[in-house]
């Protein structure tokens, strides 16, 4: 619908003086919300009237019919009769709680000072609600309380080292955001925690049982260590001694297998030398054999043996230079056979000395 003339010009009237009004920041009781702003009376004639809004206010109007309206600010149409503009804080706020007191879940009294900061976001809804604010403080001093009894005193101890009050705000911001209408006037945007009093009594009492548990803590740690060492020292003696034992079996291992040796070299010096013996022998009676003798003799029978005795030597030297495996099943053979070879050149060696009219000897007495 087009605007007529008239309303255009009473629209300008209006604004103008209104405009010349102009209008200040408005100061605000920590509890109280509104303020009163003006009364002004709508005439017939002009129907209008210009509304200014401080800066940190909304506008809440009441008609004539007595109801409630949110305006902004500037010109505004209305109906003739009589209106009452009130002022309602868009600014945010902080309040303190006093001190709230109440039993821990663990048997403690604690005592919170807080400061909740919070902001208007309906301010029609927010006249709805009788003494806003002493209804949202006391709304949140029974949280506050809940949280106190629902927890322990190390949990709340917690909450009072945290920032924005941890714990604490996220519970009551939660129980807050389930309150209607409140929710939909307020929104809480912090809380500080002012002040955390514990019962003295109880205090020195939990302070006092956790000495003691640090103490028995440090006394079994002691303890166990000790233990500890001792078994250690336990283990470390038996590992010395099982070591002993083995270094000495070790010892007298290789002592015995040094004494062994002994023996065998000390065998094998006078296998040696009585073999160097015999094949001295028989050599020298092979050597007489050779030799022409003014004495009769049998020719043929010395040529045997002295060929016997040489295949005998023979055979007595391969075994010193290819000796039988040292295996033990065939030790016992080895030396039987050596004898049986070192016999036969003895006795071959006697045999021809005799036929040459010279005298045998026994190798073995001379090794």
């Amino acid at each position: 619908m087009q605007q007529s003339y008239w309303d255009y010009l009473t629209g300008e009237w209006v604004s103008f003086w209104g405009r010349r009004r102009g209008s200040s920041e408005v100061e605000f009781d920590p509890r109280t919300l509104s303020v009163f702003g003006r009364q002004f009376q709508i005439s017939f004639l002009l129907g209008a009237d210009y509304i200014n809004l401080p800066p940190n206010a909304y506008g809440i109007l009441v008609h004539p019919d007595g109801t409630n309206h949110r305006v902004n600010g500037g010109i505004q149409r209305l109906p003739s009769g009589q209106y009452t503009l009130y002022y309602v804080d868009n600014h945010n706020r902080a309040n303190d709680i006093d001190l709230i007191s109440e039993m821990t879940q663990d048997g403690e009294k604690i005592s919170l000072r807080i400061c909740i900061h919070y902001r208007v976001i309906d301010p029609l809804i927010l006249t709805e609600i009788k003494d806003p604010v002493e209804t949202l403080l006391t709304t949140i001093s029974a949280d506050v309380l809940q949280y106190i009894r629902t927890r322990n005193r190390s949990e709340i101890a917690d909450t009072a080292q945290e920032k924005n009050g941890g714990q604490l705000f996220r519970f009551i911001l939660e129980r807050h955001n389930g309150r209607f209408p409140l929710s939909r006037a307020f929104i809480l945007t912090g809380l500080e925690l002012k002040e955390f009093i514990g019962d003295q009594t109880f205090v020195a009492m939990r302070r006092d049982a956790r000495v003691d548990e640090m103490k028995n803590q440090l006394e079994k740690a002691r303890t166990e260590y000790h233990q500890e060492l001792e078994r250690m020292g336990i283990k470390h003696k038996t590992e010395m001694e099982k070591n002993a034992a083995a270094h000495e079996k070790e010892k007298q291992d290789i002592l015995q297998q040094v004494r062994l040796r002994d023996i065998q070299l000390d065998d094998a010096r006078k296998r040696s030398q009585r073999r160097h013996d015999r094949m001295s022998q028989a050599v020298e009676a092979i050597t007489r054999a050779m030799e022409p003798s003014g004495y009769p003799r049998n020719a043929n029978e010395i040529k045997a043996i002295a060929t016997e005795l040489l295949t005998a030597m023979k055979d007595e030297t391969a075994e010193e230079i290819n000796p039988i495996p040292d295996v033990a099943e065939k030790a016992a053979q080895a030396t039987q056979q050596k004898q049986t070879n070192g016999d036969k050149v003895e006795k071959l060696t006697n045999r021809l000395l005799s036929l040459l009219g010279g005298h045998p000897t026994d190798s073995a007495g001379q090794g």
